[in-house]
């Protein structure tokens, strides 16, 4: 079930049963065990490539609520980037892969009565990472043509996801008003 393909159309991940996170090779269709974690089988959000296709985003229970946990295919390793006790989960990559967007009710568990009103976040994967309007704004007034005071076309340069690991749970942004549910964060 969950079955996403990589951005190069190259691979895919998918759950198996209740413990299995497999990849499946496109091009032979051979599926390879990737890791086991408590999945549970039932409410589990989209795994989901980042867009350099080096991580997988995926959620995974413990002590009865669902963490955002990041696969490294360079290094072979899982890393738990919520561990907050209260349910994170839909992960969805920044195209620019800077930011990754989930869901979190962080005020109360899900277990045992199930979730509230979740809220949208924001986690910034390195420290300090913005973007200032005020750049852009100021770029308005250079004399000149408005296209040559915004820079040219440049080639674009393809994404390289980097990912800071230390105080990660710090670093969340919250995104959504107080009030209500806001929930599958989608960013385009």
């Amino acid at each position: 079930r969950n079955l996403p393909f990589s951005n190069d159309r190259k691979r895919a991940v998918y759950y198996s049963g209740r413990h299995q996170v497999r990849l499946l090779d496109l091009d032979t269709f051979k599926s390879t065990l990737l890791l086991e974690d408590e999945l549970w089988g039932f409410n589990d959000s989209l795994p989901r490539f980042s867009p350099d296709d080096r991580f997988l985003a995926f959620t995974a229970y413990r002590n009865f609520e669902q963490d955002i946990l990041i696969y490294d295919f360079t290094a072979k390793k899982t890393v738990n980037i919520t561990s907050s006790g209260v349910t994170e989960t839909q992960p969805f990559w920044s195209p620019d892969g800077r930011f990754l967007f989930f869901c979190a009710d962080r005020l109360r568990p899900r277990f045992p009565r199930g979730r509230n009103d979740p809220d949208l976040y924001r986690l910034p994967l390195l420290p300090g990472v913005t973007h200032f309007r005020s750049r852009e704004y100021h770029k308005l007034f250079q004399p000149g043509d408005p296209q040559k005071a915004a820079g040219t076309k440049k080639k674009k340069k393809p994404v390289q996801v980097r990912i800071d690991f230390k105080d990660l749970r710090h670093r969340w942004e919250p995104l959504s008003p107080v009030i209500g549910r806001q929930e599958n964060p989608i960013v385009i």
